[in-house]
């Protein structure tokens, strides 16, 4: 395919000359690297050639997402197979029974349209993404739903010829790639073995699900934090028409060159908990909420002893929902990226400095320092610290909230 695109672009050249060249770096853009021969399918037909698809072509067009496929346009589609459709029907009927539905599904017909809706979206990215273009562990953009897919990668040993081999996996949240970077000419389709699990969408429903760590999991409820961690965008953002995307833009000018920049639309919330297990609560007593509680008012001594304040959680004065709203961090933050890059982290010279930063916490007017040290002096692994005193702490100071 690459011979034969040279040869085209090679031979419009001297009829156009940099036209030319133009047009073919745009399509270089629209296919980057390009892994497989242009069939000329889109997604949409891609996906109706295959039988083994066919509940999920049902769903995109319940869900009216149908058209958007078979046109032109940049797209991403994960797209799970009848089996995995058949698997999500049956979670699906076995929870509403749970919440006293008294349904039957026995095919894709019976989901409702409100099902579908989501699992289209789920499924699908309004861009081009090639599975060996991503870096681990989170897709550049959110999905349809604004949500944030992650991807990972695993081996396994097969059996090929008669010889055990390694195999390597990838995975999109909990469904495995069983072939990927099927190219179209509006985007590419990478098949899954599963739907996309999209139970669980906010970070406190890992904690809530997480059966070691019941007592932070306790602590949020009470404190009445998950409306503010379920919140994807900030309301009180707001932005002129003209400054985004669509319209003409704010002009800037800088070493002389002049440029156009667009602001964000709307600004994604985004939020890192950093959560003590059950186990390393009991190590310092604490087995229940009101131990907490008391354990908070230890570290957080500023505050009201009076009763509409010290009974009431959700109240922020009050000592655990302080302790609580430290623990959170108002920003999206990969742990292997806290300061700086791996390659910083591990060149820096232990006998001049470290690597260290400050963070501001949920909690106002507090500062959380976070740092790290290599493990037995080696170069190879390092570990991150809060608030530790294996270093001398900066004259500007933090306190040693745990």
């Amino acid at each position: 395919m690459r011979k034969s695109r040279f040869v085209l672009c090679t031979l419009i050249s001297f009829a156009f000359g940099s036209f030319a060249i133009s047009s073919c770096d745009l399509w270089d853009e629209q296919h980057p690297g390009t892994y497989y021969t242009y069939t000329g399918q889109t997604v949409g037909s891609a996906l109706a050639s295959k039988p083994d698809y066919s509940d999920f072509v049902y769903i995109l067009k319940k869900a009216g997402l149908w058209n958007v496929l078979v046109t032109y346009g940049y797209n991403t589609c994960f797209a799970p197979d009848n089996n995995a459709v058949a698997e999500y029907i049956k979670e699906r009927e076995e929870f509403a029974h749970k919440l006293g539905k008294d349904v039957t599904y026995t095919s894709v017909e019976d989901l409702p349209k409100e099902d579908c809706d989501t699992l289209a979206w789920t499924h699908l990215l309004n861009y081009t993404c090639f599975i060996e273009d991503i870096t681990p562990p989170y897709l550049p953009q959110v999905n349809l739903n604004d949500r944030i897919l992650s991807i990972s990668f695993d081996s396994t040993r097969v059996e090929q010829n008669g010889d055990s081999v390694i195999k390597l996996e990838r995975w999109i949240n909990n469904a495995m790639i069983t072939f990927k970077d099927d190219s179209c000419e509006n985007g590419v389709v990478h098949y899954i073995n599963r739907c996309i699990d999209f139970h669980g969408n906010y970070v406190f429903d890992l904690v809530d699900n997480d059966p070691k760590t019941k007592l932070f999991s306790q602590g949020l409820k009470e404190c009445g934090l998950h409306p503010v961690l379920s919140e994807w965008y900030d309301p009180y953002y707001k932005i002129g028409g003209d400054s985004v995307k669509g319209g003409k833009g704010v002009a800037l000018k800088s070493a002389g060159n002049k440029y156009t920049v667009y602001y964000w639309e709307k600004k994604q919330t985004k939020f890192t908990l950093l959560v003590p297990t059950d186990e390393v609560f009991n190590r310092r007593g604490i087995y229940t909420l009101d131990d907490m509680f008391n354990y908070a008012k230890t570290v957080y001594t500023d505050y009201n002893d009076v009763d509409s304040i010290m009974d009431d959680y959700t109240n922020p004065n009050n000592p655990l929902y302080k302790f609580m709203s430290y623990h959170i961090l108002p920003f999206f933050m990969n742990i292997g990226l806290i300061n700086g890059r791996d390659d910083i982290v591990k060149t820096y010279n232990p006998k001049v400095t470290y690597p260290e930063d400050y963070f501001e916490t949920l909690l106002p007017k507090s500062l959380m320092r976070i740092c790290s040290k290599f493990k037995a002096d080696t170069r190879d692994i390092y570990n991150v610290y809060i608030n530790s005193n294996i270093y001398q702490v900066p004259s500007s100071g933090v306190n040693s909230h745990p």
